[in-house]
């Protein structure tokens, strides 16, 4: 935290407003503002030491700095409550309605009993494990619907493709006629007598 440097006092004097005590054994730095709201009070014990600087500023109680506590430069105490003997307050500190126990150190820049800052004590939420999402495609067995005309050889497959046939009427179909058959056939005749006849094909 930033604590920002300690500039030089130009008024030695220290103010009092309200009703504010200050034992005579106790020590106060140049620059100290006391101030007592109506129907409030301020009171210094002896051998307190309060820095240059400081304001105290009593509301709606009593501020009390008892024997042997020390207030740091610059530290700003509002509302009331009770600084304990020997107690030890950090530089730039801040007290706003509260108490400090005695022989406690606070250390500087510290701000003590700001209400304005509420802390939510509670526990953290415990994230609840998600279930893995089930998947919706599911593994289908290669072996379980391979076709059961393949057969398997070495690692190799070899695929028998099965044709299937239709039981359709045979039709039958008149061989195509040819022109000049029964030319050649003559000519056949006269060159080779010998070659047995051959009949010509049915005419549809």
């Amino acid at each position: 935290m930033y604590l920002p440097p300690l500039q030089a006092i130009h008024d030695t004097q220290i103010h009092v407003s309200g009703d504010v005590t200050i034992h005579p054994g106790a020590v106060i730095a140049p620059g100290v503002m006391f101030v007592a709201n109506e129907g409030s009070k301020i009171v210094i014990a002896a051998g307190a030491c309060i820095g240059m600087g400081s304001v105290l500023h009593a509301a709606e109680g009593t501020i009390e700095v008892l024997e042997g506590a020390n207030l740091g430069a610059g530290v700003l105490v509002v509302g009331h409550g009770t600084i304990g003997k020997n107690a030890c307050i950090g530089t730039s500190s801040t007290l706003f309605y509260t108490s400090v126990p005695a022989q406690t150190i606070i250390s500087p820049g510290s701000v003590l009993g700001d209400r304005s800052r509420k802390v939510q004590s509670q526990a953290p939420a415990t994230p609840t494990p998600q279930s893995p999402e089930t998947s919706t495609n599911t593994f289908q067995d290669p072996w379980a619907t391979a076709d059961p005309h393949t057969s398997h050889n070495n690692g190799h497959n070899h695929t028998k493709i099965v044709q299937q046939t239709e039981n359709k009427p045979a039709v039958y179909k008149s061989p195509t006629p040819v022109h000049g058959q029964s030319y050649v056939n003559s000519l056949l005749s006269t060159l080779l007598p010998n070659r047995p006849y051959q009949s010509p094909p049915p005419t549809p």
